[in-house]
């Protein structure tokens, strides 16, 4: 039956505010948590592995920061670089990644010149659309959730429109949506919306086993969305003490709630199949002993710290949460499965080690977002009747306020100090910033985002851009004409979709096995460099991806311009880069100076390699131009000059005979398709002689180039490399 043409027509003002916000601020950003999510879903689709050394040495380091302190100690036993989040987020981005990588595949075949490293934009922008896109049926399902409390449409509409607005919530959709939290809230609504019809009547094993996928989908999400299941499990109790009473039933109710666990089960078996490879265990807490503190939970920090807490950073939720009680006399099952859910997340969140981490306020209560909706709800039902309407009138000016103060606060928490953890500030420094640095960081924010782009140019970006926008219209106007199965299909047709998602979660979790047990899993070598107590890294440069950060970057030329050597120290001491890190000799690099590096320790060599690219806007002549060259010093003082040559011709690969006796292979990879004129080269030394290198000196010749180093690697015999991966240098 088809709804009414006026039916949804209360939700038009989030839709525009959700497509307002989304040409401001969306981008497929991959930052902080971000980039360790999106990272099992490249590993797996583009490498078949969980060996995450390459994705934490190629690219950016601001991309895919290095977890330094919260390890559980014996993860050395399996192999695997540890990845302490879950593995949901990637699961539900894959047939979109997917999609995209087959069409980067058939545009490539026409001459488009995609990258398909899998961090390319082509590639990020399905699933981080998928990922925004699920706001938008969120937005939907938390409705239908007030609906079905008893709430009006319009004050549903006020509720939603408020609480997007004036929380961190839009934060996680368009700035970051490679974080989980997108998931998280999807999956938890979806939960709380199902345990509510659930309790309504009896129901099919069907629609329990729907409600046990749901829940466990919650949890591969997030791992803290388990405390959900507090919901269930009263009613599960619940209905054992009525069957109890009643002495029958026993049989529907024991089907009903297996059919549940069953469900639950089977749906967190990827998570527990990847803790088993990570970690050696099937259940661990992956940030190790003492992340939980269960008896002193700091309910105080969590929701009142001056620019960190939950009510300080979005006072919005304050009078949300204090509205819920109100809701008693409409709807008593909701009400208190609304105050469970805010009491269980508030105690999780209380006695977790690190309760703030990084982000736009506290955001590790975004899964709550029903609870907030509907508590705004509630506060706009008080303003029903004509006498009222004043009231509704303030309410919606308050909110508008509050979305601008939100808008600037985002705006410092991404682009200020104040968005850093290591950086104390006071809740008077985050006001004066309000009315100081918010706007331009604001602005800064905005132009980073793909529609802005045209601002700066970017033509790609803003064509991108308009499409998502033209998408997320398409998708609310289905989901609108289709209201009246939507989000309700997956109790209608859920004896359909059990069988379905069944078969589709078996071949995934066959797949997965298949993975981990024929994937390499040692991409640390077994054994030990004598004097230095350091296990040693077997990683060889990858040609066909760009090197985009690890441990430092240096520059040379055009001219006779000096040489830059720039260090981040704080990686020499971590456990994932090899013992091999390059270290620069102290002291200031003058004009005219070479830039040394000594080895951590003496590394026996008998080739090099290394990946380069070089800045020219004009054509060279002089194709055989040395424009620098590698010096290898010898324990014994002896050098080994490596000339680095400036080829023009491009030529995909050349095996050339050695030049000085030295190189033997150069390569040109499809890098940076939409970054003109950036193109990385990896060259291959062979050394006529084996040498035991101390130090690299790095000599700049005068040149009218640009000359860059991506990727250094020294090369044994055993074939073990010592890497240092650099940046690109602006």
């Amino acid at each position: 039956m088809m709804l009414s043409r006026h039916r949804n027509s209360h939700l038009r003002p989030v839709l525009w505010l959700f497509i307002i916000l989304q040409a401001l601020l969306f981008a497929p950003r991959l930052n902080s948590d971000g980039a360790y999510y999106y990272e099992y879903l490249r590993s797996l689709a583009l490498q078949h592995d969980l060996n995450f050394d390459d994705e934490r040495e190629f690219y950016t380091w601001e991309w895919v920061p290095v977890i330094k302190d919260f390890i559980s100690g014996g993860w050395e036993e399996t192999g695997y670089p540890p990845n302490i989040f879950s593995v949901g987020p990637a699961l539900v981005w894959l047939p979109f990644f997917l999609i995209g990588h087959m069409t980067a595949h058939l545009l490539n075949f026409f001459g488009a010149g995609i990258t398909m490293t899998g961090y390319g934009l082509f590639h990020r922008i399905f699933p981080m659309t998928a990922s925004m896109l699920s706001g938008l049926i969120t937005l939907l399902i938390i409705d239908r959730i007030g609906r079905d409390a008893g709430l009006r449409p319009e004050d549903r509409a006020g509720g939603i429109l408020v609480f997007f607005g004036a929380s961190n919530y839009a934060a996680f959709l368009f700035v970051t949506p490679a974080f989980s939290h997108s998931a998280s809230v999807l999956f938890v609504s979806l939960f709380f919306w199902l345990w509510f019809r659930t309790g309504h009547e009896s129901a099919s094993w069907y629609r329990f086993a729907v409600f046990g996928i749901t829940g466990g989908l919650a949890a591969l999400a997030r791992w803290q969305n388990l405390f959900c299941l507090i919901l269930p499990l009263i009613d599960c109790a619940n209905g054992l003490w009525i069957v109890i009473r009643k002495k029958h039933g026993f049989r529907s109710w024991l089907g009903s709630w297996t059919a549940f666990a069953v469900a639950l089960v089977v749906t967190l078996i990827p998570q527990l199949l990847v803790t088993r490879a990570l970690y050696g265990l099937w259940v661990t807490d992956p940030q190790g002993e003492g992340g939980m503190h269960w008896l002193s939970p700091s309910f105080r920090i969590i929701l009142f710290d001056g620019i960190k807490g939950l009510f300080t950073v979005n006072p919005v939720l304050l009078p949300a949460v204090a509205a819920i009680p109100f809701l008693w006399r409409k709807n008593r099952r909701m009400t208190w499965g609304l105050l469970l859910l805010l009491m269980s997340q508030t105690y999780i969140n209380a006695v977790r080690r690190d309760w703030a981490g990084v982000g736009f306020g506290m955001r590790r209560f975004l899964n709550l977002a029903p609870v907030f909706a509907v508590g705004l709800m509630v506060l706009f039902s008080a303003t029903g009747g004509c006498s009222r309407r004043r009231f509704r009138q303030i309410l919606y000016g308050i909110g508008a306020l509050l979305t601008i103060w939100n808008l600037l606060l985002m705006g410092q928490y991404y682009l200020s100090e104040l968005g850093a953890p290591w950086i104390e500030m006071s809740t008077r420094q985050m006001i004066t910033g309000q009315l100081t640095t918010a706007p331009a960081c604001l602005a800064d924010l905005v132009s980073s985002s793909l529609f802005p782009g045209i601002l700066r140019g970017d033509i790609t970006g803003f064509i991108l851009g308009g499409i998502t926008l033209l998408i997320t219209l398409a998708v609310f106007h289905i989901l609108k004409r289709n209201d009246n199965r939507s989000p309700d299909i997956l109790i209608q047709q859920a004896g359909s979709i059990v069988p379905v998602f069944g078969l589709v979660w078996l071949c995934l979790i066959g797949w997965l096995l298949g993975t981990i047990h024929s994937a390499r899993a040692y991409h640390i070598p077994e054994f030990n460099h004598p004097g230095t107590g350091c296990r040693c890294r077997l990683l060889k440069l990858n040609p066909e991806t760009g090197y985009q950060g690890s441990s430092g970057s240096i520059l040379m030329g055009p001219g006779d311009q000096w040489c830059t050597v720039n260090f981040r120290p704080e990686y020499d001491r971590n456990r994932f880069l090899a013992s091999g890190n390059l270290i620069p000799v102290p002291g200031v690099v003058e004009h005219g100076d070479y830039p040394e590096c000594s080895l951590s320790y003496p590394v026996d060599v008998d080739a090099i390699e290394l990946i380069s690219n070089v800045d020219t806007t004009e054509e060279m002549d002089d194709v055989e131009l040395v424009i620098a060259e590698i010096v290898l010093i010898d324990i014994d003082g002896s050098e080994i000059r490596l000339p680095v040559r400036l080829f023009e011709h491009t030529a995909c690969s050349e095996t050339r005979p050695p030049l000085s006796g030295t190189l033997i292979e150069r390569h040109w990879p499809a890098l940076h398709p939409m970054e003109s004129g950036i193109r990385d080269t990896r060259f291959i030394y062979q050394l006529t002689k084996h040498a035991t290198v101390r130090t690299i000196r790095l000599v700049s010749r005068k040149s009218p180039v640009v000359w860059r180093i991506r990727g250094l690697a020294l090369r044994s015999p055993e074939d073990t490399v010592f890497c240092m991966n650099t940046p690109e240098t602006n």
